[in-house]
């Protein structure tokens, strides 16, 4: 842990993040970072900082207020939007990805921080100054088990990436490795495993990533139960005691 707070007090940081990373102090984590380390940026994904728009909305009007900080939009209204490009990494030394999954492949939080995986590793072979990622790991709210089949490269897409389940049974830090491996992509990787998040295992402690995840509980069947949205039948999209949980009416 000291080799970890040695390199935030060092870092200028870059935060993937949003409302999902709360932390016991009853503070959101960039509200905690922004007090005790050099933030530069936060990189908004998919639904805002605070989950306040729906799927496949952009975020390019989004606009926040937080003194010293660039948000910078990773959802805007352009496909290129979803990358981030140099010069949004210019000045910042550490990318920290702070943000809750659901265990599934088509939740696209975790695809951001996938581009980001790239992105850095072409940064740090061209020969400028090294940018690392820090992961501030949480648990998969799914469980560990895992379905479904891996999604084929030819099938690849922002909403999966190749050689994933559907239903993965892994934390964001161990998704984030096994592409960081996977894909030989040159950035060094570290995770934090404990300490920043409340007690994982009730709903008091879940703070929505997205509208339409509002209990830790609808976890279990989005990663099914999304499927649904290839057909005419209805998936309980934008019903808040959600349909997911029950069932799907035609």
């Amino acid at each position: 842990m000291k080799q970890i707070e040695t390199l935030l007090r060092k870092s200028r940081i870059g935060m993937i993040t949003n409302q999902s990373a709360f932390g016991p102090n009853g503070e959101y984590h960039f509200q905690t970072i922004r007090k005790r380390y050099d933030l530069k940026k936060i990189f908004l994904p998919e639904h805002g900082l605070f989950a306040e728009l729906q799927d496949q909305v952009s975020g390019s009007g989004l606009r926040y207020d937080l003194e010293g900080v660039e948000f910078v939009n990773l959802y805007g209204d352009h496909e290129s939007s979803l990358v981030p490009d140099a010069v949004s990494l210019e000045g910042l030394d550490l990318i920290l990805v702070d943000i809750r999954d659901t265990g599934a492949r088509y939740y696209t939080f975790l695809t951001t921080a996938y581009y980001f995986l790239e992105e850095i590793g072409r940064w740090n072979s061209s020969g400028k100054q090294e940018i690392s990622v820090l992961v501030i790991d949480s648990s998969n709210p799914a469980g560990r088990r895992i379905e479904g089949t891996p999604l084929q490269k030819e099938f690849e897409s922002f909403v999966g990436v190749r050689g994933v389940l559907h239903r993965h049974g892994l934390t964001p830090g161990e998704l984030l490795s096994y592409y960081a491996d996977e894909f030989s992509i040159n950035v060094k990787l570290k995770t934090i495993r404990k300490g920043w998040y409340r007690d994982e295992n009730g709903e008091f402690a879940w703070i929505p990533p997205s509208p339409n995840i509002p209990f830790r509980s609808t976890c279990y069947v989005y990663s099914g139960q999304c499927l649904l949205e290839g057909t005419n039948l209805s998936d309980g999209r934008r019903v808040f005691y959600s349909a997911r949980e029950k069932k799907s009416f035609p």
